[in-house]
């Protein structure tokens, strides 16, 4: 089960060599809720097998994702990032 000990919202970044996804989770009350939530193709070479190759192309991908929402990151969001599973051992 998910906690929001830290913040009634949590956003989540997941990174990939291919893509990038973006979700907000709100809680109200006892529940949790997908506030928005976003996808957005890499260009080839920018990540390769989980090692960013092309900062500027990763930035401004991440730019670009934010873009398409209105998810707006403050000092008492707590922010999720996931990573490829090859590199967290």
């Amino acid at each position: 089960m998910l906690k929001f000990s830290l913040s009634k919202k949590v956003i989540g970044l997941d990174i990939s060599d291919h893509t990038l996804e973006l979700v907000r989770l709100e809680k109200t009350g006892n529940k949790v809720n997908i506030k928005n939530k976003a996808r957005q193709t890499i260009e080839p070479n920018t990540i390769i097998l989980g090692k960013i190759n092309d900062k500027e192309k990763l930035r401004n991908t991440l730019i670009k994702i934010f873009s398409q929402t209105d998810i707006k990151i403050d000092t008492n969001d707590t922010i999720v990032v996931g990573m490829p599973e090859a590199l967290s051992y």
